[in-house]
Protein backbone atom coordinates (compact mmCIF):
# COMPACT_ATOMS: atom_id res chain seq x y z
CA UNK A 1 0.00 0.00 0.00
CA UNK A 2 2.91 2.38 0.72
CA UNK A 3 4.12 1.95 -2.87
CA UNK A 4 0.59 2.44 -4.16
CA UNK A 5 -0.26 5.76 -2.50
CA UNK A 6 3.02 7.63 -1.84
CA UNK A 7 5.70 9.27 -3.93
CA UNK A 8 9.17 10.44 -2.83
CA UNK A 9 8.84 13.41 -0.50
CA UNK A 10 5.27 12.71 0.62
CA UNK A 11 4.66 13.02 4.37
CA UNK A 12 3.06 10.15 6.30
CA UNK A 13 1.98 10.32 9.95
CA UNK A 14 2.95 7.23 11.95
CA UNK A 15 2.50 6.45 15.67
CA UNK A 16 5.59 6.19 17.83
CA UNK A 17 6.14 3.55 19.16
CA UNK A 18 4.61 1.21 16.62
CA UNK A 19 5.31 -1.95 14.63
CA UNK A 20 8.39 -1.12 12.50
CA UNK A 21 6.88 -1.86 9.06
CA UNK A 22 4.39 0.98 9.61
CA UNK A 23 7.32 3.37 9.24
CA UNK A 24 9.77 1.49 7.07
CA UNK A 25 7.23 0.50 4.43
CA UNK A 26 6.83 4.19 3.62
CA UNK A 27 10.51 5.03 4.06
CA UNK A 28 11.36 2.38 1.46
CA UNK A 29 8.84 4.06 -0.85
CA UNK A 30 10.62 7.40 -0.49
CA UNK A 31 8.12 9.03 1.84
CA UNK A 32 9.00 11.14 4.87
CA UNK A 33 7.69 9.80 8.17
CA UNK A 34 6.53 12.16 10.89
CA UNK A 35 5.93 10.52 14.25
CA UNK A 36 2.88 11.26 16.39
CA UNK A 37 1.55 10.03 19.70
CA UNK A 38 0.57 6.36 19.83
CA UNK A 39 -1.87 6.97 22.68
CA UNK A 40 -5.55 7.15 21.59
CA UNK A 41 -6.38 9.73 24.27
CA UNK A 42 -6.62 13.49 24.76
CA UNK A 43 -2.97 13.98 23.73
CA UNK A 44 -3.50 12.49 20.27
CA UNK A 45 -5.40 15.23 18.47
CA UNK A 46 -3.39 18.28 19.63
CA UNK A 47 -0.24 16.48 18.46
CA UNK A 48 -1.97 15.54 15.22
CA UNK A 49 -3.02 19.15 14.62
CA UNK A 50 0.55 20.37 15.12
CA UNK A 51 1.93 17.67 12.84
CA UNK A 52 -0.42 18.65 10.03
CA UNK A 53 0.14 22.39 10.55
CA UNK A 54 3.93 22.07 10.40
CA UNK A 55 4.25 19.48 7.61
CA UNK A 56 5.25 20.55 4.11
CA UNK A 57 3.79 19.10 1.96
CA UNK A 58 0.57 18.26 3.79
CA UNK A 59 0.42 14.66 5.05
CA UNK A 60 -0.81 12.04 2.60
CA UNK A 61 -1.77 9.32 5.08
CA UNK A 62 -2.19 8.51 8.76
CA UNK A 63 -1.42 5.04 10.14
CA UNK A 64 -3.53 3.61 12.97
CA UNK A 65 -2.95 0.38 14.88
CA UNK A 66 -5.44 -0.54 17.60
CA UNK A 67 -5.19 -2.92 19.36
CA UNK A 68 -1.63 -1.70 19.22
CA UNK A 69 1.56 -3.61 18.69
CA UNK A 70 3.56 -3.08 20.91
CA UNK A 71 1.56 -1.07 23.49
CA UNK A 72 -1.65 -3.20 23.47
CA UNK A 73 -3.70 0.01 23.72
CA UNK A 74 -7.30 0.02 22.48
CA UNK A 75 -9.18 2.72 20.59
CA UNK A 76 -12.85 3.52 21.09
CA UNK A 77 -15.44 4.07 18.40
CA UNK A 78 -15.67 7.72 19.46
CA UNK A 79 -11.94 8.05 18.88
CA UNK A 80 -12.36 6.65 15.38
CA UNK A 81 -15.22 9.07 14.69
CA UNK A 82 -12.97 12.00 15.56
CA UNK A 83 -10.11 10.60 13.45
CA UNK A 84 -12.37 10.14 10.43
CA UNK A 85 -13.72 13.69 10.77
CA UNK A 86 -10.17 15.07 11.03
CA UNK A 87 -8.95 13.05 8.04
CA UNK A 88 -11.85 14.12 5.85
CA UNK A 89 -11.26 17.77 6.77
CA UNK A 90 -7.56 17.57 5.85
CA UNK A 91 -7.84 15.13 2.92
CA UNK A 92 -5.76 12.42 4.62
CA UNK A 93 -5.91 8.70 3.82
CA UNK A 94 -6.43 6.43 6.84
CA UNK A 95 -4.72 3.05 6.97
CA UNK A 96 -5.83 0.91 9.92
CA UNK A 97 -3.89 -2.17 11.00
CA UNK A 98 -6.44 -4.41 12.76
CA UNK A 99 -4.29 -7.52 13.00
CA UNK A 100 -5.16 -8.15 16.67
CA UNK A 101 -8.90 -7.56 16.44
CA UNK A 102 -9.76 -11.04 17.75
CA UNK A 103 -7.26 -11.18 20.62
CA UNK A 104 -8.99 -9.22 23.35
CA UNK A 105 -9.75 -10.03 26.99
CA UNK A 106 -12.89 -8.06 27.81
CA UNK A 107 -16.42 -8.81 26.65
CA UNK A 108 -16.54 -6.16 23.91
CA UNK A 109 -14.40 -6.70 20.78
CA UNK A 110 -12.25 -3.79 19.56
CA UNK A 111 -14.11 -1.58 17.07
CA UNK A 112 -13.28 -1.20 13.40
CA UNK A 113 -12.75 2.21 11.87
CA UNK A 114 -15.08 1.12 9.06
CA UNK A 115 -17.96 1.19 11.54
CA UNK A 116 -17.81 5.00 11.32
CA UNK A 117 -20.12 6.50 8.65
CA UNK A 118 -18.01 7.99 5.87
CA UNK A 119 -14.87 6.05 6.74
CA UNK A 120 -15.15 3.93 3.61
CA UNK A 121 -14.47 7.06 1.54
CA UNK A 122 -10.96 7.56 2.96
CA UNK A 123 -9.90 4.40 4.82
CA UNK A 124 -8.53 0.92 4.25
CA UNK A 125 -8.33 -1.63 7.05
CA UNK A 126 -5.97 -4.60 7.13
CA UNK A 127 -6.03 -7.81 9.11
CA UNK A 128 -3.94 -10.95 9.20
CA UNK A 129 -4.56 -14.67 9.47
CA UNK A 130 -1.26 -14.95 11.37
CA UNK A 131 -2.68 -13.70 14.67
CA UNK A 132 -6.37 -14.62 14.48
CA UNK A 133 -5.86 -18.22 13.34
CA UNK A 134 -2.26 -18.84 14.47
CA UNK A 135 -0.94 -19.00 10.90
CA UNK A 136 2.31 -17.00 11.16
CA UNK A 137 4.73 -17.47 8.30
CA UNK A 138 1.98 -18.23 5.80
CA UNK A 139 1.81 -14.49 5.07
CA UNK A 140 -1.83 -14.17 4.20
CA UNK A 141 -4.43 -11.62 5.18
CA UNK A 142 -6.88 -9.24 3.56
CA UNK A 143 -7.72 -5.56 3.16
CA UNK A 144 -11.15 -3.90 3.17
CA UNK A 145 -12.03 -0.30 2.44
CA UNK A 146 -12.15 2.40 -0.20
CA UNK A 147 -12.52 0.92 -3.67
CA UNK A 148 -9.98 3.19 -5.33
CA UNK A 149 -7.33 2.58 -2.67
CA UNK A 150 -7.83 -1.18 -2.67
CA UNK A 151 -7.65 -1.07 -6.47
CA UNK A 152 -4.30 0.72 -6.29
CA UNK A 153 -3.05 -1.92 -3.87
CA UNK A 154 -4.24 -4.69 -6.18
CA UNK A 155 -2.41 -3.20 -9.14
CA UNK A 156 0.88 -2.80 -7.28
CA UNK A 157 0.67 -6.34 -5.91
CA UNK A 158 0.05 -7.68 -9.40
CA UNK A 159 3.50 -6.39 -10.35
CA UNK A 160 5.19 -7.91 -7.29
CA UNK A 161 3.68 -11.38 -6.95
CA UNK A 162 1.11 -13.56 -8.63
CA UNK A 163 -0.72 -14.94 -5.60
CA UNK A 164 -0.34 -16.93 -2.42
CA UNK A 165 0.14 -20.70 -2.67
CA UNK A 166 -3.33 -22.13 -3.37
CA UNK A 167 -3.48 -24.55 -0.40
CA UNK A 168 -2.77 -21.60 1.91
CA UNK A 169 -5.65 -19.65 0.37
CA UNK A 170 -7.95 -22.66 0.79
CA UNK A 171 -6.87 -23.10 4.42
CA UNK A 172 -7.46 -19.40 5.11
CA UNK A 173 -10.97 -19.51 3.60
CA UNK A 174 -11.76 -22.67 5.60
CA UNK A 175 -10.60 -21.00 8.83
CA UNK A 176 -12.68 -17.87 8.25
CA UNK A 177 -15.82 -19.85 7.40
CA UNK A 178 -15.69 -22.63 10.01
CA UNK A 179 -13.22 -22.01 12.84
CA UNK A 180 -14.74 -19.35 15.10
CA UNK A 181 -14.48 -21.77 18.02
CA UNK A 182 -10.68 -21.84 17.56
CA UNK A 183 -10.55 -18.07 17.96
CA UNK A 184 -12.36 -18.35 21.30
CA UNK A 185 -10.03 -21.15 22.44
CA UNK A 186 -6.90 -19.14 21.52
CA UNK A 187 -8.30 -16.07 23.28
CA UNK A 188 -8.73 -18.06 26.51
CA UNK A 189 -5.17 -19.41 26.26
CA UNK A 190 -3.72 -15.92 25.86
CA UNK A 191 -5.88 -14.59 28.70
CA UNK A 192 -4.62 -17.30 31.06
CA UNK A 193 -1.02 -16.64 30.07
CA UNK A 194 -1.53 -12.92 30.58
CA UNK A 195 -2.88 -13.44 34.10
CA UNK A 196 -0.02 -15.79 34.99
CA UNK A 197 2.54 -13.33 33.60
CA UNK A 198 1.17 -10.34 35.52
CA UNK A 199 1.00 -12.31 38.76
CA UNK A 200 4.39 -14.03 38.40
CA UNK A 201 6.33 -10.92 37.43
CA UNK A 202 4.61 -8.89 40.16
CA UNK A 203 5.66 -11.47 42.76
CA UNK A 204 9.18 -11.23 41.35
CA UNK A 205 9.22 -7.44 41.80
CA UNK A 206 8.42 -6.30 38.26
CA UNK A 207 4.99 -4.71 37.90
CA UNK A 208 3.72 -5.35 34.37
CA UNK A 209 0.39 -3.71 33.44
CA UNK A 210 -2.12 -6.31 32.19
CA UNK A 211 -2.68 -5.82 28.45
CA UNK A 212 -6.36 -5.48 27.45
CA UNK A 213 -5.66 -7.06 24.06
CA UNK A 214 -3.00 -8.60 21.77
CA UNK A 215 -0.50 -11.31 22.66
CA UNK A 216 1.96 -8.79 24.10
CA UNK A 217 2.57 -6.88 27.31
CA UNK A 218 4.15 -3.43 27.18
CA UNK A 219 6.27 -3.46 30.31
CA UNK A 220 8.07 -0.44 31.78
CA UNK A 221 11.71 -1.20 32.55
CA UNK A 222 12.21 -1.62 36.31
CA UNK A 223 13.50 1.58 37.87
CA UNK A 224 16.87 0.13 38.87
CA UNK A 225 17.60 -0.80 35.24
CA UNK A 226 16.00 2.17 33.50
CA UNK A 227 19.30 3.98 33.02
CA UNK A 228 20.41 1.18 30.68
CA UNK A 229 17.71 1.80 28.07
CA UNK A 230 15.65 -0.96 26.50
CA UNK A 231 18.36 -2.43 24.25
CA UNK A 232 20.96 -2.91 26.97
CA UNK A 233 18.32 -4.15 29.40
CA UNK A 234 17.13 -6.72 26.85
CA UNK A 235 20.71 -7.91 26.31
CA UNK A 236 21.10 -8.16 30.05
CA UNK A 237 18.03 -10.41 30.40
CA UNK A 238 19.32 -12.71 27.66
CA UNK A 239 22.85 -12.92 29.05
CA UNK A 240 22.07 -13.27 32.75
CA UNK A 241 18.57 -14.79 32.87
CA UNK A 242 18.10 -16.48 29.45
CA UNK A 243 14.91 -14.43 29.02
CA UNK A 244 14.21 -12.85 25.63
CA UNK A 245 12.12 -9.69 25.31
CA UNK A 246 11.88 -7.11 22.53
CA UNK A 247 13.56 -3.77 23.30
CA UNK A 248 11.07 -0.93 23.09
CA UNK A 249 13.43 1.27 21.08
CA UNK A 250 12.95 -1.16 18.19
CA UNK A 251 9.42 0.21 17.88
CA UNK A 252 10.45 3.86 18.01
CA UNK A 253 12.56 6.16 20.14
CA UNK A 254 9.69 6.83 22.53
CA UNK A 255 9.50 3.16 23.40
CA UNK A 256 12.97 3.11 24.92
CA UNK A 257 11.72 2.99 28.53
CA UNK A 258 9.69 -0.19 27.87
CA UNK A 259 10.18 -3.72 26.61
CA UNK A 260 7.64 -5.94 24.89
CA UNK A 261 6.93 -9.34 26.47
CA UNK A 262 5.25 -11.89 24.21
CA UNK A 263 2.71 -14.41 25.53
CA UNK A 264 4.01 -17.16 23.27
CA UNK A 265 5.31 -19.56 25.92
CA UNK A 266 3.28 -21.83 28.19
CA UNK A 267 2.42 -20.87 31.74
CA UNK A 268 5.27 -22.84 33.32
CA UNK A 269 7.86 -21.14 31.12
CA UNK A 270 6.35 -17.72 31.91
CA UNK A 271 6.68 -18.38 35.65
CA UNK A 272 10.24 -19.57 35.08
CA UNK A 273 11.09 -16.38 33.18
CA UNK A 274 9.71 -14.25 36.00
CA UNK A 275 11.83 -16.13 38.52
CA UNK A 276 14.99 -16.02 36.41
CA UNK A 277 14.83 -12.26 35.87
CA UNK A 278 15.34 -11.80 39.61
CA UNK A 279 18.86 -13.21 39.22
CA UNK A 280 20.05 -10.26 37.13
CA UNK A 281 22.50 -8.11 39.15
CA UNK A 282 21.98 -4.37 38.90
CA UNK A 283 25.60 -3.56 37.97
CA UNK A 284 26.28 -6.55 35.71
CA UNK A 285 26.91 -4.43 32.60
CA UNK A 286 28.79 -1.63 34.31
CA UNK A 287 32.24 -3.04 33.50
CA UNK A 288 31.27 -3.54 29.87
CA UNK A 289 30.01 0.02 29.60
CA UNK A 290 33.16 1.43 31.18
CA UNK A 291 35.33 -0.66 28.83
CA UNK A 292 33.42 0.60 25.79
CA UNK A 293 33.73 4.18 26.99
CA UNK A 294 37.47 3.81 27.57
CA UNK A 295 37.88 2.34 24.11
CA UNK A 296 36.11 5.25 22.48
CA UNK A 297 38.22 7.77 24.39
CA UNK A 298 41.41 5.98 23.37
CA UNK A 299 40.48 5.97 19.71
CA UNK A 300 39.19 9.52 19.42
CA UNK A 301 41.55 11.28 21.85
CA UNK A 302 39.62 14.47 21.24
CA UNK A 303 38.61 17.19 23.72
CA UNK A 304 34.88 17.56 24.41
CA UNK A 305 33.08 19.49 21.68
CA UNK A 306 29.97 21.44 22.59
CA UNK A 307 29.22 23.80 19.68
CA UNK A 308 25.52 23.67 20.42
CA UNK A 309 24.75 23.52 24.17
CA UNK A 310 21.52 21.77 25.22
CA UNK A 311 18.40 23.88 25.46
CA UNK A 312 15.77 22.18 27.66
CA UNK A 313 12.15 22.49 26.67
CA UNK A 314 9.46 21.21 29.00
CA UNK A 315 6.88 18.70 27.84
CA UNK A 316 3.55 20.28 26.95
CA UNK A 317 1.35 17.43 28.19
CA UNK A 318 1.31 14.28 30.28
CA UNK A 319 2.44 12.26 27.26
CA UNK A 320 6.26 12.40 27.41
CA UNK A 321 6.68 12.31 23.65
CA UNK A 322 3.88 14.67 22.70
CA UNK A 323 5.21 16.81 19.86
CA UNK A 324 8.62 15.47 20.96
CA UNK A 325 9.05 18.34 23.38
CA UNK A 326 10.83 16.20 25.97
CA UNK A 327 13.61 14.74 23.83
CA UNK A 328 15.78 16.71 21.39
CA UNK A 329 16.62 15.63 17.87
CA UNK A 330 20.32 14.80 18.13
CA UNK A 331 22.34 15.27 14.94
CA UNK A 332 25.96 15.22 13.83
CA UNK A 333 27.64 17.42 11.22
CA UNK A 334 30.41 16.04 9.02
CA UNK A 335 32.72 18.91 8.13
CA UNK A 336 32.99 22.43 9.56
CA UNK A 337 33.80 24.32 6.39
CA UNK A 338 31.68 27.16 5.06
CA UNK A 339 28.49 25.09 4.91
CA UNK A 340 28.89 23.22 8.20
CA UNK A 341 29.84 26.34 10.18
CA UNK A 342 27.00 28.34 8.64
CA UNK A 343 24.57 25.55 9.49
CA UNK A 344 25.55 25.57 13.17
CA UNK A 345 25.20 29.36 13.34
CA UNK A 346 21.79 29.17 11.67
CA UNK A 347 20.63 26.43 14.01
CA UNK A 348 21.67 28.50 17.02
CA UNK A 349 20.10 31.73 15.73
CA UNK A 350 16.80 30.08 14.77
CA UNK A 351 16.64 27.58 17.60
CA UNK A 352 13.22 28.46 19.02
CA UNK A 353 11.68 28.80 15.55
CA UNK A 354 13.02 25.41 14.44
CA UNK A 355 11.93 23.76 17.69
CA UNK A 356 8.39 24.97 17.04
CA UNK A 357 8.41 23.82 13.41
CA UNK A 358 10.05 20.46 14.12
CA UNK A 359 8.15 19.78 17.30
CA UNK A 360 11.33 19.43 19.37
CA UNK A 361 14.71 21.17 19.80
CA UNK A 362 17.69 20.27 17.62
CA UNK A 363 20.99 19.57 19.37
CA UNK A 364 24.28 19.15 17.52
CA UNK A 365 26.01 16.45 19.54
CA UNK A 366 28.95 15.54 17.28
CA UNK A 367 31.06 17.24 14.61
CA UNK A 368 34.07 16.33 12.51
CA UNK A 369 36.65 18.72 11.09
CA UNK A 370 40.07 18.54 9.47
CA UNK A 371 41.38 21.55 11.41
CA UNK A 372 40.32 21.31 15.03
CA UNK A 373 42.31 24.37 16.14
CA UNK A 374 40.75 26.84 13.71
CA UNK A 375 38.72 29.64 15.34
CA UNK A 376 35.18 29.39 13.94
CA UNK A 377 33.50 31.76 16.37
CA UNK A 378 31.60 29.12 18.37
Amino acid sequence: MAQAITAPGDVVLVPNPTYPIHSFGFIMSGAVVRSISAEPDETFFPALERAVRHSIPSPTALILNYPSNPTARLATLDFYRDVVAFARKHDIILLSDLAYSEIYFDDAPPPSILQVPGAMEIAVEFTSMSKTYSMPGWRIGFAVGNERLVGALTRVKSYLDYGAFTPIQVAAAFAINTQDHEIERARKVYAQRRDVMVDAFSRAGWDVPPPPATMFAWAPIPEKFRHLGSLEFSKLLVEKASVAVSPGVGFGEFGDDHVRIALVENEHRIRQAAKEHQEVPVNSRRDVAQCNLAGREAVTDLPPVDPFPPHPIEATSDFPGDCFMSQPLRIGIAGLGTVGSSLIRALRAKRDFLADRCGRPIDVVAVSARDRNRDRGF
